[in-house]
Parts: C-alpha cells; structure tokens; sequence
C-alpha cells in the first residue's frame, strides 16, 4: 500500500478549482482597493480578511499533506483488554481497526473514516479530521470577512466594478451558506458520536427499508379484478401453496401465491 496524501496524482477537478477561487480571493480586494480611498471601516475588513486567509491556507495545507492510511500490520491489532481484534482488510492484506474503510478512492484503509473530501484530494479520518474542522471553520470566517468588506465597497464602486462586486458577493453568499451548513452537520455528527460514513449508511438504510416495506405492501396485498369481487363466504387453499393467510374484513388474501393462482383455488359464493 503506497503512501499517499491530497498531493498526489492525479490532483481532483474541485481541489483545483478551490485553489484558484482562494487565488481570485486573495486578489479581488487587491483590484478593488487599488482605486479607492479605503475608509477605516474597508480597511479594517481588510485587514481581518487576509489575517484568515494566513490561517486557511496553512489549514488547508496541512489537512491536504495529511496522511490518514492505517499501517500495514502482519498481526492482529490488540486492545487493551488484550482481547484481539480480527478485522482485515482483503485489499490491503492487513489488520486493521474496527472504525477503519477501505477508501475507493484512494485505495488504502482509513482509521477513523469519516468521508472522502474530493475538494482536499483526500480521505478525512481519525489523522486529520480536526484539521478538516479547522479548514472549513476558518474558511467561513475567511469569507464572511470578504463578503463584509465587498457590501461595504459597493456604495463607492462605479458600475462596471460593481456589477463584478455584486455577482462575487452573490457567489460568496452561497459558500458562507454551504459552509454554515457542513459546520452544523458535523457539530450534530459530533453530538450523536457519528461519522459522515455512518451517517449516511444510517440513511441509506432507512430509505432501502422503507423501499422495501412499501414494495412488499404493493405485492402481498394483490386487488382482485373487480368482477371478483364478491362477498366471500368460504375459502379453498392447498396447504402446499400456502404460506399464511391474511384476514381481510371480507376476502382472505394468500400473500406467497399470484392472482391467477388465488382465483383458482378460491370458490366463490353469491
């Protein structure tokens, strides 16, 4: 298993993208502030604008660097109990943890798996999950800095500049949105002591199950074609066909057998 972090080839579209919007961030306010008489106010923006942009970058860095595969082990992992613990991964042909996953993506085992981030390029786990908390926390102070700093400029622009301003500030919205909402998810994920992994097996599961109940409530409860559909005294079934029966106010329905094979065996009476 080769040792791999965000740095590695291939590099994602999205990780990509996110260094260039980070780029056109850091140069933005440089454009607009070129031209204009900063008030203390702009410049104080400003200021705390690029002091978090310091801290995003260096958090970003770190949890991109991060390497969060689970060493290659010959030997069952022991806990303290002494107790071993026999969870191997087939791929890898190692022991691994109890929380450990087999990343896809990036074809290693995982301690601590949350998800697979393809804006880092790389799997957040147990090594690195703080400093993915970290990164997305300073990101959205980073940009609600930056979008202060742009509804307060917008009263001094001219209109080609501000028309560019608008459409930033709009698009920056949208990410303080996203962000505020990723940061909540996982504060609930941390209450409810979930991972993102676990969390969205738990969903998947539920939606499959309810799936699955309304699926065999549509094929265990056939209708019968309505000029069937007369007041049922007595009922015929050969035990061989039987499974269970199900009583109905008026019809009995064998929930294992077709239609056709229920008409058939059924003996209606007026």
């Amino acid at each position: 298993m080769l040792t791999r972090n965000g740095f590695s080839c291939p590099l994602h579209f999205l990780q990509v993208f996110s260094w260039l919007l980070e780029l056109w961030h850091i140069l933005i306010p440089i454009f607009f502030a070129s031209n204009e008489n900063l008030s203390a106010k702009n410049l104080s923006f400003l200021v705390l604008f690029y002091f978090s942009s310091f801290f995003v970058i260096i958090a970003g860095y770190l949890a991109t660097k991060s390497n969060p595969s689970i060493p290659i082990k010959a030997e069952p992992i022991y806990l303290e109990t002494n107790e071993s613990v026999s969870f191997y991964c087939t791929v890898c042909k190692s022991y691994v943890s109890k929380t450990s996953k087999h990343c896809g993506q990036c074809n290693r085992c995982v301690e601590g798996f949350d998800h697979h981030c393809k804006w880092l390029n790389n799997c957040v786990g147990k090594a690195n999950y703080k400093l993915f908390i970290y990164l997305i926390l300073s990101l959205n102070i980073n940009i609600l800095f930056l979008f202060a700093y742009e509804i307060v400029s917008l009263i001094n622009l001219i209109e080609p500049k501000r028309i560019i301003l608008i459409l930033d500030s709009i698009f920056n919205f949208l990410i303080i949105f996203l962000l505020s909402y990723l940061i909540s998810l996982h504060w609930y994920l941390k209450c409810k002591n979930l991972t993102t992994y676990e969390y969205i097996k738990i969903r998947r599961l539920k939606s499959a199950k309810q799936v699955s109940s309304y699926k065999d409530t549509e094929d265990n409860q056939p209708s019968l074609p309505s000029q069937h559909k007369k007041k049922i005294r007595n009922v015929r079934v050969h035990r061989s066909c039987m499974t269970y029966i199900e009583k109905n106010q008026e019809l009995c329905i064998l929930q294992s057998a077709s239609q056709e094979d229920i008409l058939s065996l059924m003996s209606f009476e007026d």
